[in-house]
C-alpha cells in the first residue's frame, strides 16, 4: 500500500503541481488549502508525511505545525515546510524549533525534491531519526518568535503578490512542460467523465488533436465491452477514495484502431475535500501485451511438445506391432476374404493414430527428420498424382514450377505433409469447387524484407506457394490460423493441427511461412526454405527406393519391446532373411560372439535398457567387421539428438513404420557402400 501524504497550500496551482510530482512517484495524496482544514484531515486520515506552506488563511503553517506536535497521534509524523516566501535564517530556525524536519524553499527541481523526501522517510524507517520535539517550553517565547517570523513572512508575501501573475504563468508553464515531457498520458475528468485536462502524450496515444479531446467524454473512447468495466472502476474510486495503481482496458483511437492502456485512477477533491473528478496516468502497453502473448504462445507450444514427446515413444511402440501384424495379415488374405475389410479398417485407424502423433511432434518441432538435399520440383512432381487422387473432381489443380531450382536441405516426407495439409485445407475452403495452384520460385530475401516480416533470414530461398480461390479468412481468423487445435471447421471435422503442423515443419527446416487471405478472395500460403545447394546426383541416389525387398542376409535384431521384436523377426523371416534376436545389449554381444557365420547388418533400437544403439554398434564393430547398421526408435528428435545418433554413420527409421518402408530401408542400409 502506498504512503499517504497530506499537502497543505492555499494556492491551488501549488497543490496541483505538488500532487502531480508526488503521485507520479507513487504516493497517495490528500490536500488542504489552509492549516485548520489540514489539521482535521490529518486527524481523520492519519498521513505518513505532512508537507505544508507557511502563509495561509485561517491557520498558517507555523500554527499548523505546532498543533500537530501537540497532538499525541500526529507528533510522530514527519513534517516538511515547503514555501516560496523565505526571508532569512530565522524563519528556517523557527520552523525546525517548532519540530519540523525540513524547511524546503521553492522553486526546486522535482527530482531533487523527491530525493529529499525519500531520504527523510528512509531515515525514519531505519530509526536513524525520530519526531523532533518543539523547542518552545513557554508560550511567551513561542509567541514572540512566532510574531517576528510572521512579520518577516508577511513582508515577503507582499512582494510575492506583486509578482503573483508572473509566478503563476511560470508555474503553469513548468507544470505543463513536466506533463508534456512524460511519455505516459495524463488525464483529468470531472465526475461525469468529461475530459478537462491532459498532456500531449495522451493525444498521441488516442490520435486526437487537443481541441478535439477537450470536453470529450471518456466513454466515447471505449467500446461497449469496456464501458461498464471502466465505469465500475471509477465508481469504486469515488466510493472508497482508493487509488487504483494499474488496470488494463482497451481504448479506441480516432482512426478506429485499438490500444491497450495500463491506467491509474485517483480521486480529485475540491477545497472542501469533496470529490470533484478523477485523474491518472495512462500508459500504452499494446506492444508489451503482444510480446507477452507471444511468450505465452511459445510456452503453449513447448507444453504441447513435452506432452507429445512424453507419449510418442510408448505410443509408437504400441502402434508398430498393430500396423505390422495387420499389414502381414493383409499380404496373406485374399482380396475377397470377408476379413480383409476389417483388417484394412484396423490398419487405417493405426495409420491415423500414427499421423496424429506425428502432427503433434511436427508442430512442436520434435519429430525426427531425414534431412537430405532435395529438388523441391522433383518432390512435387513425384507427389502430384497422389495429390490429384486425393482432391475432389471439382477442384482444378494447377502446378506451375520454376524451370530450375537450387536444392534445399529437407525431409521429403515432411514436404509432402506440407503440400497435403495445405491442399486439403484449400479444398475444404472451396466446397463448391475452385482452383488450387502450387508454384515454386527462387527468391532472395533482403534485410528490409526480413525486418518488415520479423522472421526468416537474409539470403537465397526456395519458395513454395499454395493458393486457392476459396472463402478466405478475416483478419481475426488469420491471426489464429497457426494456433494448435484452432479450427473453423465443424466439430468432428478437423483436429486444428493441420496449419500448426505446417508451421512447425517450416520452422524445423530453418524456413518460415506467411499467409495472406481476404474473405471471399481465397488464401495464399508461402513457405520459404533456405537454399542448400548439394549436387542433385547425390540427392537422387539417396532418395531412390529399393524395389527388391527380399534377401538372404543374416540380421541381428536388438529390441527390448517383445511385441516389436517379434514383429520384426516375423517380417524378416518371411522375406528370406536369417535372424538373430536379442532383448538388450549384453544378449546382443553374446550372440554376436557365438554366431559362427557372417552377420551382415545390425537392426537396433536406439534406446535400450543397458546401452544405447550407437554404443552397441561401436562395441560390435571390432567383432563383426563390415557389419552395417539400421537404427530405429519411437523417441522424439530431441531424445535421439541427445544420444548423438546424428553424429553416427548409419541408417535410421522412425517407429511406427510400414512393412514396405522397413524392408526398403533395410535394403538401402545393406547395399550402402
Amino acid at each position: 500500500m502506498s504512503l499517504r501524504v497530506l499537502i497543505t497550500d492555499d494556492l491551488e496551482d501549488g497543490r496541483l503541481l505538488l500532487r502531480a510530482i508526488l503521485e507520479g512517484a507513487g504516493y497517495e495524496v490528500i490536500e488542504a488549502s489552509q492549516g485548520q482544514e489540514a489539521l482535521s484531515l490529518a486527524r481523520n486520515h492519519h498521513p505518513g508525511l505532512i508537507i505544508s506552506d507557511v502563509l495561509m488563511p485561517v491557520m498558517d503553517g507555523f500554527s499548523f505545525c505546532r498543533e500537530c506536535k501537540r497532538d499525541e497521534a500526529l507528533r510522530g509524523v514527519p513534517f516538511i515546510f515547503y514555501t516560496a516566501t523565505y526571508t532569512d535564517q530565522r524563519d528556517h530556525d523557527f520552523a525546525l524549533n517548532l519540530g519540523a524536519d525540513l524547511f524546503i524553499v521553492k522553486p526546486i527541481d522535482p527530482s531533487e525534491f523527491l530525493a529529499m523526501v525519500r531520504q527523510l522517510l528512509e531515515a525514519y524507517a531505519r530509526g536513524e531519526i525520530s519526531a523532533r520535539p518543539s523547542a518552545y517550553a513557554s508560550e511567551e517565547l513561542y509567541l514572540r518568535e512566532y510574531n517576528e517570523a510572521l512579520i518577516h513572512k508577511l513582508e515577503d508575501k507582499l512582494l510575492q503578490i506583486e509578482q503573483s501573475n508572473r509566478e503563476l504563468e511560470r508555474s503553469e508553464k513548468r507544470y505543463r512542460e513536466i506533463l508534456d515531457e512524460i511519455d505516459d498520458g495524463y488525464y483529468e475528468v470531472d465526475l461525469k467523465g468529461t475530459i478537462l485536462f491532459f498532456n500531449t502524450s495522451l493525444c498521441e496515444i488516442l490520435g486526437y488533436a487537443p481541441d478535439e479531446l477537450l470536453g470529450m467524454n471518456y466513454q466515447a473512447l471505449l467500446d461497449a465491452s469496456n464501458v461498464g468495466k471502466v465505469f465500475s472502476l471509477f465508481n469504486h474510486v469515488f466510493s472508497t477514495g482508493d487509488v487504483i495503481k494499474a488496470t488494463d482496458w482497451e481504448l479506441v483511437r480516432k482512426d478506429g484502431t485499438r490500444r491497450i492502456v495500463e491506467t491509474s485512477i485517483a480521486l480529485i477533491r475540491d477545497e472542501d475535500a469533496k470529490p470533484s473528478g478523477f485523474r491518472g496516468i495512462a500508459r500504452d502497453v499494446t506492444e508489451q501485451k503482444r510480446l507477452q502473448e507471444q511468450f505465452i504462445q511459445s510456452q503453449k507450444i513447448e507444453t504441447i511438445g513435452q506432452l507429445a514427446g512424453g507419449i510418442a515413444h510408448d505410443f509408437n511402440n504400441m502402434l508398430t506391432p498393430i500396423m505390422g501384424y495387420t499389414e502381414l495379415l493383409l499380404t496373406k488374405v485374399a482380396p475377397d476374404d470377408p476379413m480383409r475389410l476389417s483388417l484394412e479398417h484396423i490398419y487405417l485407424s493405426a495409420q491415423r493414430s500414427r499421423d496424429l502423433v506425428r502432427q503433434l511432434l511436427a508442430f512442436a518441432r520434435k519429430q525426427t527428420l531425414e534431412m537430405k538435399a532435395l529438388d523441391l520440383n522433383s518432390v512435387i512432381l513425384g507427389f502430384e498424382q497422389i495429390l490429384r487422387r486425393t482432391l475432389h473432381e471439382n477442384v482444378l489443380l494447377h502446378v506451375n514450377l520454376a524451370p530450375t531450382l537450387p536444392t534445399i536441405l529437407a525431409d521429403a516426407g515432411q514436404i509432402e505433409q506440407i503440400i497435403i495439409n495445405l491442399s486439403v485445407n484449400a479444398q475444404d475452403a472451396m466446397p463448391d469447387g475452385g482452383t488450387l495452384c502450387i508454384e515454386t520460385r527462387e527468391v532472395y530475401l533482403d534485410e528490409t524484407y526480413v525486418k518488415m516480416h520479423k522472421d526468416g533470414t537474409v539470403g537465397l530461398h526456395v519458395m513454395l506457394s499454395i493458393s486457392d480461390t476459396g472463402t478466405g479468412m478475416d483478419a481475426a481468423t488469420l491471426q489464429k490460423a497457426f494456433d494448435p487445435f484452432f479450427t473453423t471447421k465443424a466439430q468432428g471435422k478437423g483436429t486444428g493441427l493441420g496449419l500448426s503442423t505446417v508451421y512447425g515443419i517450416a520452422k524445423q527446416h530453418g524456413g518460415y511461412i506467411t499467409a495472406y487471405s481476404e474473405p471471399g478472395h481465397g488464401t495464399t500460403f508461402r513457405i520459404y526454405f533456405p537454399v542448400h545447394g548439394a549436387p542433385m546426383a547425390e540427392a537422387s541416389k539417396e532418395t531412390a527406393r529399393q524395389e527388391n525387398l527380399f534377401g538372404t542376409e543374416t540380421i541381428l535384431v536388438v529390441e527390448d519391446q517383445s511385441e516389436v521384436r517379434d514383429l520384426i523377426v516375423n517380417i524378416l523371416k518371411g522375406y528370406g532373411y536369417t535372424v538373430l534376436e536379442a532383448a538388450d545389449g549384453q544378449e546382443a554381444l553374446r550372440k554376436a560372439q557365438s554366431y559362427p557365420g557372417t552377420i551382415h547388418i545390425l537392426v537396433t533400437d536406439i534406446i535400450l535398457p543397458d546401452v544405447n544403439g550407437r554404443d552397441l554398434h561401436r562395441q560390435l564393430e571390432p567383432l563383426r567387421e563390415g557389419m552395417k547398421v539400421l537404427f530405429m526408435s519411437g523417441y522424439t528428435a530431441d531424445v535421439i539428438s541427445s544420444s548423438q545418433l546424428l553424429q553416427t554413420k548409419g541408417h535410421f527409421i522412425q517407429k511406427p513404420f510400414s512393412l514396405h518402408d522397413f524392408l526398403s530401408r533395410l535394403r538401402q542400409a545393406i547395399e550402402d557402400a
